[in-house]
């Protein structure tokens, strides 16, 4: 055999008659954008949050709409995440360690046991080369997007929101009853809405007027040492006064207080004992009442009322809460 350094331990480029060429070094990959990316990121963003404020906005309304709108919202954030990680693995391609890769790397490494705190940008490059971020295809993105929206189309055209509102002859006959019936309800119980005061009908009227009579009856005479006495054990009973009127007052919210003596003292041609009673007018067409009017009250006992005087004292006297009045002159 030949020395060391002869033709046979030679490279085998050496045997050859061409020149030896050292290896060419790898050129660093060509950059791939990402702009594009963030911006359908953003879009998906806007939308998603779109979808989520129109999910609570309907969570008291329909609920195939407010189902569908929370579908889209959570399939849209998913394909958010999808677009993000992919933004990721390009800025591994290009060789661009954020700060998200940062973290993404130590979350990893932590996971592992490891106590990190910092790495270098060319460790974290390193390591997603080794470890490589999972990617997402466009039409498994597309599909995340556009597939519940179509779903969502598809259910809301199932369940619209309010049903058909051609009305038919039966449906306009309930609701002229049901009408007619809410008329005569708040004729009777007061109520001092600006609905309650409008021109009734004939009919209604005369329905009506059978209440007021029926409640008036039910009404009981009490005596002023009577309720005044025993204040709780009258209380919430129907009861009927008649009286002159002391003094009257218009309160804020329409109603009218009125100081009413209900006792006749028959040698003096007066009245004593008052009681204070509140009223509130069913109409602006109803008869004023006025000082040393005659009256009688038809309402419901109410205990005792703490009331201040002209001279600034304060007295306690039996309270009446009238529903209806008769006024004698």
């Amino acid at each position: 055999m030949g020395a060391y350094g002869s033709p046979e331990f030679l490279p085998k480029s050496s045997q050859n008659s061409q020149p030896y060429q050292s290896p060419q070094i790898p050129k660093s990959p060509k950059k791939k954008g990402t702009n594009g990316l963030k911006f359908l990121y953003v879009i998906l963003i806007i939308f998603s949050v779109f979808f989520a404020i129109a999910f609570l906005g309907e969570i008291q309304g329909n609920v195939a709409f407010s189902l569908s709108y929370l579908a889209n919202a959570v399939f849209l954030a998913i394909a958010c995440r999808m677009v993000h990680t992919n933004i990721d693995s390009r800025n591994v391609d290009n060789h661009h360690a954020n700060a998200r890769l940062h973290r993404k790397a130590v979350h990893s490494l932590k996971k592992t046991g490891m106590r990190v705190g910092s790495l270098t940008p060319e460790y974290v490059i390193n390591y997603f080369l080794i470890h490589p971020i999972k990617t997402h295809s466009n039409g498994t993105i597309a599909a995340t997007i556009f597939v519940p929206f179509i779903a969502s189309i598809i259910v809301c055209s199932a369940f619209p929101s309010s049903p058909s509102t051609v009305p038919t002859a039966k449906s306009v006959a309930a609701s002229s009853a049901q009408s007619s019936s809410q008329v005569n309800k708040a004729f009777v119980n007061s109520s001092n809405t600006p609905d309650s005061r409008k021109v009734q009908s004939s009919s209604q009227v005369e329905n009506a007027s059978g209440n007021i009579s029926a409640y008036k009856a039910s009404c009981k005479p009490y005596t002023y040492k009577q309720i005044a006495r025993n204040p709780n054990q009258y209380m919430g009973k129907q009861a009927k006064v008649t009286g002159e009127v002391q003094q009257i007052e218009q309160a804020n919210d329409g109603s009218e207080v009125i100081l009413i003596a209900i006792t006749k003292d028959p040698d003096a041609d007066a009245w004593t004992n008052a009681i204070y009673a509140t009223y509130t007018p069913k109409n602006d067409n109803e008869s004023r009442i006025l000082e040393n009017d005659i009256i009688t009250l038809y309402g419901t006992l109410d205990g005792i009322e703490d009331y201040t005087t002209v001279m600034g004292d304060t007295k306690s006297v039996p309270k009446l809460t009238a529903e209806y009045r008769d006024i004698k002159n």
